[in-house]
């Protein structure tokens, strides 16, 4: 029998924590959301809010979650 190809929908998540200076929680829930970006092998804050964001703690390696609906074989 002949291998197909398949589309399975996956997600990478990091978790971790961002240390903000702000006036208030929703603040610094803003700052996060704007100003913090990560890319396969780094976190990185954005010039914009460096200021802001004095710390952040997240692990190198993502936790992988393949999603099981909506598989398709690809011929």
């Amino acid at each position: 029998m002949a291998k197909k190809n398949y589309k399975i929908r996956a997600r990478i998540v990091f978790t971790g924590e961002v240390t903000v200076r702000a006036h208030s929680r929703q603040e610094a829930e803003a700052a996060v959301g704007k100003g913090i970006a990560a890319l396969l092998g780094r976190v990185e804050v954005q010039p914009e809010a460096e200021d802001l964001i004095t710390d952040w703690d997240f692990p190198t390696h993502g936790e992988v979650i393949v999603k099981r609906s909506g598989e398709e074989a690809q011929a």
